[in-house]
């Protein structure tokens, strides 16, 4: 039993094991991906920054060159052409042309070449942008190929205004490359990207392969949406090469152009994927260890009575290792009793670097009721005159003054032969291990003593706990019984009323007939009168049966009395129905029809339900069912009481039945108010109700839940507020054979 127990618990540590290093390698794989991710997502929002730091001082350049040169054209444009000489550095340095463009859109001057034939650039956008233009304001054109040039290029441009009116466009046309330059600065990878993309997605600039990309507009990006923030992050497919990137954009709303950089999230991933390589194999290489060290543990069980001595050398050296793992290590020179200690000595003495490394400075650590004991060891290992220490003290830490137990030990390690020269040990932290033998000498102590007074606790609880349990049967026989007596008490009102009809007009034939009897009698005393001349006498006779109205009462009197009858029988079944009602306290299981159950409860509470609900049966085919009848029967009059008192006015409740396998169950649903959601997990709770007060006792439906669990049976139930509730039983066709024995007994 102990073996198979050990087999078990190493094959738990195992299993438990193998699960937390794979969830800690998914965990870090995870974790790697996410930093990875995030780390990109900084390097790329501040390269995009740095892109747009770039275009901005590059564009503010560009756009003081046109200031310039646009005051020279129109103020002095005979020093226009000496003004571009003298910028002359810089134009080489941006400008692939300058040129200006009339009123009419006609190219007027190039400082690249004249054209050989006049040149229209009337259809340009930055014509149609600044035509009609009263006040200069910068305009950066999507890019287009050079009429005269011949290359792509971005033209900058600004209106020329000659007394408050248009008189032409000054142009800079800047080569993409100026911009895409800057590309072999930024850390977007091997096949990152630098965009830089005008409002209307119009692509100015694209490293690498710019020139591939010329005239291209992308659409649907979060930096071209209204209100997109100035900077930011995002994670999509490019639509120009199909490679899913990681980008990082900064606007500048002044040009209305964003700046882009973006990395692959393959290359983001590559370090990922390494790592998660390195983990795999890692964990895959210290699963197998463990499965390794799992199956010689379990062999070495199974083995254990052959190999005995080879375990307990096995034992010795885990021991060992146990010693020095984990634990702090330190080496003292002997003649100068300086020491030093492993970090894990440092942790466990609360000291850093700072802390002396004396042997004085050792001691002032130890607590004063061991101080003289643990010099005497280390003294007297120095000096030579005791062996190898081995002893526990207690130790104050040296950061927070807090008291552990310490187990050290030590040797001497001679650099010569019988000429020691360094102490070296461990030191372990034992605190726990000590604690726990303090107290399970205690626990041993008192152990006896309360077993035996927790048997004696344990006896009279179970003795208090049958009386209870006897005292609680009693109580529940007895609050059914209330339940029921409160329930007919409800119900004596209406039973009286239903009673009361069938009097009545029993009652009233019964006058009636007494009446027809008295003219019957008179008619017959006339009979009598004038037996011997009935003839002579007819007219007397007829006048009397036509006073008395002898055919009515001949008509009358059988009705009145199938009336009579038909209300007695009626009032006969409404007392038996009471009658099988109310036997509540009967414990007999026996077979009993649930329709016939249904149909009494229904005659009992019809006063309840008559003047608020129709009544609508839906039955199936129903066996007969192993039950306590009273008991069922009294939860039927719970659900119908309950669903009537729901309809406010005038509503249905339906009554369903059916078999399902071995089961048989009911329904009984309203279209009532309906019961609230919060209220729902307390309406099987004992004295829970939301009737007013003096309405409900609130124990209908925890009874009722109690009986159905004794059936071994469930109670479900569905609402919806305002639009009614619906409860189903479900109940076996057979009780359990415990039951049918226990109602034998």
């Amino acid at each position: 039993m102990r073996k198979s127990l050990l087999r078990v618990q190493v094959a738990v540590f195992l299993a438990l094991s193998l699960a937390g290093l794979w969830l800690f390698a998914f965990y870090e794989l995870n974790r790697s991906r996410r930093d990875a991710i995030d780390a990109a997502a900084v390097q790329m929002e501040g390269s995009a920054l740095a892109f747009a730091e770039h275009a901005q001082a590059t564009i503010k350049r560009i756009d003081l060159m046109l200031l310039e040169l646009g005051h020279t054209w129109v103020n002095r444009r005979k020093d226009f052409a000496a003004e571009i000489q003298r910028n002359r550095q810089n134009i080489a340095d941006i400008s692939v042309q300058v040129s200006i463009v009339d009123k009419d859109g006609w190219l007027i001057f190039s400082n690249l070449k004249a054209p050989s034939e006049r040149v229209s650039l009337a259809d340009r956008e930055h014509i149609r942008i600044h035509r009609g233009a009263t006040a200069s304001r910068l305009f950066v054109s999507k890019p287009v190929k050079g009429r005269v040039s011949g290359k792509w290029s971005i033209q900058f441009t600004r209106p020329l205004l000659r007394a408050g009116k248009f008189d032409g466009v000054i142009v800079i046309s800047i080569s993409p490359e100026l911009f895409s330059r800057f590309y072999q600065a930024l850390p977007v990878g091997r096949r990152g990207v630098a965009l830089m993309v005008r409002d209307g997605g119009d692509l100015m600039v694209r490293e690498p392969d710019w020139e591939k990309y010329m005239g291209r507009i992308i659409s649907d990006t979060p930096y071209l949406a209204q209100n997109a923030p100035l900077h930011g992050n995002f994670r999509r497919t490019a639509q120009l090469d199909g490679v899913e990137r990681l980008y990082g954009y900064h606007r500048l709303p002044e040009y209305r152009l964003s700046l882009v950089t973006a990395l692959p999230m393959d290359e983001i991933l590559v370090p990922v994927q390494r790592q998660g390589q390195m983990i795999t194999a890692l964990s895959a290489g210290v699963s197998l260890v463990l499965i390794l060290m799992a199956l010689l543990i379990l062999r070495s069980l199974t083995a254990r009575d052959e190999a005995g001595a080879a375990l307990s050398r096995s034992a010795a050296a885990l021991r060992e290792a146990q010693g020095i793992a984990s634990v702090g290590s330190y080496s003292m020179d002997i003649a100068s009793g300086q020491w030093q200690g492993s970090a894990e000595l440092e942790s466990i003495f609360g000291i850093d670097a700072r802390y002396p490394r004396t042997i004085d400075n050792w001691l002032a650590l130890v607590h004063p009721d061991h101080r003289t004991a643990v010099r005497s060891c280390l003294e007297g290992q120095r000096s030579g005159s005791a062996g190898d220490i081995d002893l526990e003290y207690l130790l104050l830490r040296h950061d927070n003054g807090t008291p552990r137990w310490m187990h050290q030990r030590s040797r001497l390690d001679a650099a010569a032969a019988d000429q020691p020269a360094h102490m070296v040990g461990t030191v372990q932290d034992v605190t726990e291990r000590v604690l726990a033998a303090e107290e399970l000498n205690q626990y041993r102590k008192h152990l006896q003593e309360l077993v035996a007074q927790r048997t004696e606790e344990l006896t009279r609880a179970n003795a208090e706990l049958v009386e209870t349990n006897r005292r609680l049967e009693e109580a529940q026989v007895m609050l059914l019984q209330s339940e029921k007596m409160a329930s007919l008490g409800q119900l004596a009102a209406g039973v009286a009323h239903e009673i009361n009809n069938p009097i009545g007009f029993v009652n009233s034939n019964l006058g009636s007939l007494e009446s027809y009897l008295q003219g019957l009698a008179e008619m017959i005393g006339v009979y009598e009168q004038y037996q011997a001349g009935l003839t002579e006498h007819h007219g007397a006779i007829d006048g009397a049966r036509r006073k008395l109205d002898i055919d009515f009462i001949r008509e009358d009197f059988p009705q009145l009395l199938r009336e009579s009858k038909e209300g007695l029988n009626r009032v006969k079944k409404i007392v038996q129905d009471l009658k099988d009602f109310s036997h509540v306290g009967s414990a007999q299981w026996e077979l009993a029809d649930l329709h016939a159950g249904l149909e009494s409860t229904l005659n009992i509470v019809n006063n309840e339900i008559k003047y608020k609900a129709q009544v609508v049966r839906e039955y199936g085919k129903l066996p007969q069912i192993e039950c306590l009848p009273g008991e069922i029967n009294q939860v039927f009059m719970n659900l119908l009481v309950n669903a009537a008192h729901a309809i406010k006015d005038k509503g249905e409740i339906r009554v369903r039945s059916g078999a399902v396998d071995d089961d048989v169950w009911i329904e009984i649903a309203d279209n009532g108010s309906g019961i609230a959601p919060e209220n729902l997990p307390h309406i099987f709770d004992p004295f829970f109700t939301t009737k007013p007060v003096g309405t409900g006792t609130g124990l209908g439906l925890s009874l009722s839940y109690a009986i159905i669990k004794r059936h071994h049976g469930r109670i479900e139930v569905r609402s919806t507020l305002g639009e009614g509730t619906t409860f189903r039983i479900r109940l076996p066709q057979r009780q359990p054979a415990s039951i049918d024995e226990g109602a034998a007994a």
